[in-house]
């Protein structure tokens, strides 16, 4: 019988599993990204505490996207601030 955390576990290896055959093919054709670092004087964190399950849906949305938690954090907080803007932001 399957728990929920080793189904879990599977999707997570079978996602890896494609993003590695993904990373190794677009390699071989010369058509992957290359990542850039930020400038370290540009970069600062935000910390934040959730619970297990919210950031297990988030590592498991992440995985299946292709996206990086700071991508989709980022895109969220963006789209947050500009439908709802401070009062005293223009």
């Amino acid at each position: 019988m399957k728990t929920g955390n080793s189904s879990f576990s599977e999707k997570i290896a079978r996602s890896k599993a494609r993003n590695i055959e993904t990373a190794e093919a677009e390699k071989a054709s010369g058509t992957g990204s290359t990542f850039i670092q930020p400038e370290p004087a540009k970069v600062a964190q935000i910390n934040a505490r959730v619970g297990v399950d919210f950031r297990d849906d988030v590592k498991l949305y992440c995985t299946l996207t292709g996206m990086s938690v700071q991508d989709l954090v980022i895109e969220a907080i963006t789209e947050y601030m500009q439908s709802h803007p401070h009062p005293s932001r223009p």
